[in-house]
């Protein structure tokens, strides 16, 4: 299936890229991160990115989340161009429609794991839910454990409790299981593939490891800062199915 065909059956998407290009440096050192990529993801859809790295997916997502702007091009939210928000109402999109989950957690050491989750809570006016986000993910019982008295995966479900208790549109995930064992990876992949399926949010993962992928309803793989493969996935298999 070609991108374009793909992005056709997305329907009525939730993002939408038009051309858009990325490119570091000018001249004799310039690097083209991402050149000319159309994509169109539709709402509640559960997207892995594939790629090595330098293939663009980072950049993608970054784009995406509004941490970088675009070189050449155009995206959309929800039919909202990010190029025409303010700074103001770019932190706004960032804050409140976009949750953020990384390979190394980023959680605060000093803080328990509720205040980690309350740290953005609060700035999204969400605050009271910071408990029940916890709980959402199987940790009810850890609320005042600091990192360090965590495991890998109990961090992990903090910083999805702590991207999810804003309830934003957009769950963005870069390498979320990289630094998981198989177990502990499938728990996490289960809890995002939830994300999608129970509140019809739009998630995408970005790795490098293909296993992921057979769980997704779409796939898209990147080479050299562009899109090579696009797929729409019509029986993709249970998150503790995967095997990596």
């Amino acid at each position: 299936m070609t991108p374009t065909e793909a992005s056709a059956r997305s329907g009525d998407a939730g993002l939408e890229l038009r051309g858009v290009g990325k490119t570091y440096g000018s001249g004799a050192v310039a690097v083209q991160a991402l050149k000319h990529v159309d994509l169109g993801i539709a709402p509640g859809q559960f997207v892995v990115i594939l790629g090595p790295s330098g293939s663009g997916k980072t950049t993608l997502l970054n784009i995406v989340g509004g941490i970088e702007e675009p070189s050449e091009g155009s995206l959309s939210v929800a039919g909202q161009e990010l190029a025409s928000l303010s700074r103001a109402e770019l932190t706004r999109y960032r804050r409140e429609q976009v949750g953020f989950v990384f390979q190394f957690f980023n959680l605060v050491p000093t803080l328990t794991a509720l205040e980690n989750v309350e740290l953005v809570a609060e700035l999204a006016g969400q605050s009271e839910r910071s408990a029940e986000a916890l709980a959402d993910v199987g940790l009810a019982d850890r609320l005042e454990r600091f990192p360090s008295e965590l495991s890998g995966g109990e961090q992990q479900r903090v910083a999805i409790a702590r991207a999810l208790v804003k309830r934003p549109r957009l769950l963005l995930c870069d390498e979320p299981t990289g630094s998981l064992d198989l177990d502990t990876g499938r728990q996490v992949l289960a809890l995002l593939h939830a994300a999608s399926r129970g509140d019809g949010r739009t998630v995408v993962v970005v790795t490098h490891n293909s296993a992921i992928a057979r769980a997704a309803d779409r796939v898209i793989r990147m080479g050299s800062g562009e899109i090579v493969a696009d797929e729409v996935q019509d029986s993709p298999i249970g998150p503790g199915e995967v095997v990596w």
